[in-house]
């Protein structure tokens, strides 16, 4: 996953030391790397499985299982063009009415209190989106 930069902002986003929840509701289109190494997943929160469907027909569109630990996958050796997600959709994908979305993660042994997980939906550098998920552990 990838964050969003606003160069034109009073506050550097890729400034990983500062970088805080408030900062990642402010950015407003998508930077050029990621914003955190494989090595700053303390939490070692995994993501697994994630799928995109029409929720009218209940076609799936996209369907990503990320490979396992252990069949000798190992996030840290990945360059960042590896850890991307690209999708490329038709136009018809613009047409559709609902759409539903589903994510499988995982964390290691060290609880998580109260994640939070921010996703942002843009088109041509303007936010269409944004959704904000909190977890409770």
């Amino acid at each position: 996953l990838r964050f969003i930069l606003d160069m034109e902002q009073d506050f550097d986003p890729l400034d990983k030391d500062n970088f805080s929840i408030e900062v990642a509701r402010k950015l407003t289109k998508a930077t050029d790397r990621f914003l955190c190494d494989p090595a700053d997943n303390t939490f070692n929160i995994k993501f697994l499985k994630y799928r995109i469907r029409d929720m009218d027909t209940g076609v799936t569109i996209a369907e990503i299982d990320h490979p396992r630990e252990e069949d000798g996958y190992d996030e840290s050796e990945l360059s960042e063009d590896e850890r991307l997600i690209r999708y490329q959709f038709g136009p018809q994908f613009l047409e559709l009415r609902m759409l539903g979305t589903m994510l499988d993660f995982s964390v290691g042994a060290t609880p998580v209190k109260d994640l939070v997980m921010i996703e942002r939906h843009y088109f041509k550098d303007k936010l269409i989106q944004s959704y904000e998920f909190k977890v409770k552990f």
